[in-house]
């Protein structure tokens, strides 16, 4: 392929997924500004999955999922550069958008449950897109970093069942009445 082909393709691609990221970094600063003028946001839907998919927008999770848009938008207007000479921008540059879709989502999720998803979600794109050279030095990297990825998932998942099993809840509010009556049954 020629090599002004795979420049314009990286081109096209960087540009669309800044373009997103403009638009999220809208939205989130829009949902920010709602959420701090009127409180928090929840959002349940029982039937999603096991556990339902729960979002709960406060102050504190609006300003970090504000945050985290503007640092992947402006990490990626100032590599725009850096990434023209990507062997695979599809492949890449749909990992990133994935990645953040799971990071902002951890960010805002209400439901431990969901949070687990998310992270094994963001680890598995993480590393499509850690490995993308191909080359040994980034297939080394990504491997390591699925490693520790899988091992702190698993970490994660472990004290998911525990609280699970001794809450009988994973959603964040619940999670936190239950500790509250269990410390007032207690003489």
């Amino acid at each position: 392929m020629d090599s002004r082909v795979d420049v314009r393709l990286n081109n096209k691609w960087n540009t669309l997924l800044t373009l997103i990221m403009g638009i999220m970094l809208a939205l989130t600063f829009i949902i920010y500004i709602f959420v701090y003028k009127n409180g928090t946001f929840y959002l349940h839907i029982k039937e999603f999955c096991v556990t339902g998919l729960s979002i709960g927008i406060d102050r504190f999770r609006g300003m970090y999922g504000f945050i985290c848009t503007l640092i992947w938008f402006v990490a990626l207007v100032f590599a725009r550069g850096h990434m023209m000479d990507i062997e695979h921008p599809v492949r890449f540059y749909t990992g990133t958008l994935i990645t953040y879709i799971a990071t902002l989502g951890i960010f805002y999720s209400n439901n431990l449950g969901v949070v687990y998803i998310l992270f094994e979600v963001m680890s598995i794109c993480s590393y499509i897109w850690v490995a993308n050279d191909q080359n040994d030095e980034s297939k080394k990297a990504a491997s390591t970093y699925l490693i520790v990825s899988v091992f702190s998932g698993l970490v994660m998942l472990m004290g998911a069942v525990v609280l699970y099993c001794s809450l009988g809840t994973l959603e964040y509010g619940e999670m936190r009445n239950a500790v509250l009556n269990m410390s007032e049954r207690k003489p």
